[in-house]
């Protein structure tokens, strides 16, 4: 299994994990995913790939030269079944491939129509395997979706999908993983309210702080509000988003990973668009890219002048 390193994609692990007994992750961001894919499928390919009953890439994508090798997997002569299920718009090309399914919004029971995430359509996916085993992931899984999609903040103004995040980032990948694998309960234990509650007074003072330090670029025809973070992105961004409403976008550059977060409130910005002229992704109103250069400067980020 190949999956994003986000809350979303780490829901996927998390449902992989409980519908399989003997599952290997493999944690992928958008610089490195093709590379892993590639490399497993070079190692692996002819006689290797039969050692595995299914390969799953969920939550994000891979280009079309990977596309190709996997559709060779899927096309040949192997025992090994094959599902890429993704729900970022900018993926929708892999769909040519009957072992791609891309869908940026779902139905749920009664036929209400939401904005799908990597999780939820990936538990849809193992659904009969999950019931087989008596294995109820739904509450979890709705908390992962509200929060990715942001329908927690613009939908329902549902805190708890927010602090699930929160909690995810204070205690680690590992550590959220084991939480929930030994737990699937979405209610918070006296400890863990303490230490959201903490957090939460962290973050408050962070964004304060970092609000002081936005500068404002024009890039690629955008008003676009900079910031170097190295934490907090969600919350900060959509916080200078609102508070800056007549900025297009929030990019916020973290030089410890070279990474950069986007995020938006405007509908006229999409800045899965945005983000993918910087080799990123994501979705709409949230979404981020990498970059290689050391020199941490505003203008070699986005290749300004």
């Amino acid at each position: 299994m190949f999956t994003h390193t986000d809350l979303d994609g780490i829901g996927c692990a998390i449902v992989g994990m409980k519908a399989f007994e003997d599952i290997e992750v493999e944690y992928c961001d958008y610089h490195n995913v093709n590379e892993k894919v590639f490399n497993f499928l070079e190692e692996n390919m002819p006689t290797g790939i039969d050692d595995y009953s299914d390969i799953y890439i969920t939550d994000i994508s891979v280009d079309e030269e990977v596309a190709a090798k996997l559709n060779e997997v899927y096309e040949g002569f192997y025992s090994t079944d094959m599902q890429l299920t993704d729900h970022h718009p900018t993926a929708k090309w892999l769909t040519k491939y009957e072992w791609a399914y891309v869908n940026d919004y779902e139905l749920l029971i009664g036929g209400e129509r939401v904005k799908s995430s990597g999780t939820s359509l990936f538990q849809y996916h193992l659904l009969e395997i999950l019931k087989d085993k008596d294995i109820n992931t739904t509450e979890f899984v709705e908390k992962v979706r509200r929060y990715d999609t942001w329908e927690w903040n613009t939908k329902y103004n549902d805190l708890h999908a927010k602090e699930l995040n929160d909690l995810l980032y204070i205690i680690g990948r590992e550590r959220f993983i084991e939480r929930f694998m030994n737990n699937l309960s979405i209610e918070f234990t006296d400890s863990e309210k303490m230490i959201l509650q903490i957090e939460q007074d962290k973050i408050d003072n962070y964004i304060k702080r970092k609000s002081k330090k936005l500068e404002v670029y024009e890039i690629q025809n955008h008003k676009v509000g900079v910031v170097f973070a190295e934490q907090y992105q969600s919350q900060l961004g959509n916080e200078l988003s609102k508070a800056n409403t007549d900025l297009d976008l929030i990019a916020m550059i973290d030089p410890s990973t070279k990474k950069v977060s986007y995020r938006t409130i405007h509908d006229h910005v999409n800045l899965s668009e945005f983000s993918g002229l910087f080799g990123g992704g994501g979705h709409p109103k949230a979404s981020g890219s990498q970059f290689e250069d050391n020199s941490f400067i505003v203008k070699e980020v986005f290749n300004l002048k």
